[in-house]
């Protein structure tokens, strides 16, 4: 591997989610898929909550859009329907949890998935598979980050979150729109 990729954690990621094959193996596959159905499940048990109405309700009223909030009959846009639904997802903290990088990676990850899979219109499979390349990519970094991180007292959550939140549009980018 080229020198300059081990010296900079971003490029060697970045190469890894566009260079790495998507033909997984089905034992990855089938736990993407049972990290999704946990989500959507936690979801459909989330949206009845007062944080989960209350965000639900501001975004369907601050912005149009094709992406509908889980559990409702409202759209809003991609980005605040992603909020919206993580928002949801995390509402009664049942969700699945990586310990090794202390994050709750399927709320962060999914609802951004969801809303792109609407607005780019994506195949199931590529979904899974950009869960999958995102999942690889928030938990190594957040296993390099802690147990530091959370001594410290941040949230892996809403922190080491938000660098897997921005690797779904990234690997569209390389992944979707290159093939």
């Amino acid at each position: 591997m080229d020198a300059s990729l081990t010296d900079n954690p971003t490029a060697y990621y970045a190469n890894w989610a566009a260079t790495t094959p998507s033909d997984w193996p089905q034992p990855a596959v089938d736990l993407a898929v049972r990290c999704i159905i946990d989500i959507v499940a936690c979801s459909v048990a989330g949206v009845e909550e007062e944080s989960s109405r209350n965000f639900s309700s501001f975004a369907a009223k601050w912005s149009d859009g094709p992406c509908t909030i889980i559990g409702t009959d409202q759209t809003t846009s991609p980005m605040l329907a992603a909020l919206a639904n993580g928002t949801i997802a995390h509402a009664l903290d049942f969700d699945d949890n990586h310990s090794p990088s202390r994050t709750h990676a399927s709320a962060a990850l999914f609802p951004v998935l969801l809303a792109l899979g609407v607005t780019e219109k994506l195949r199931y499979r590529d979904i899974v598979d950009a869960f999958i390349v995102s999942i690889e990519v928030l938990t190594r970094i957040g296993h390099a980050m802690n147990p530091l991180h959370k001594n410290l007292g941040w949230q892996g959550t809403s922190t080491i979150g938000v660098l897997g939140i921005a690797s779904p549009n990234i690997i569209f980018e390389i992944r979707f729109e290159l093939s």
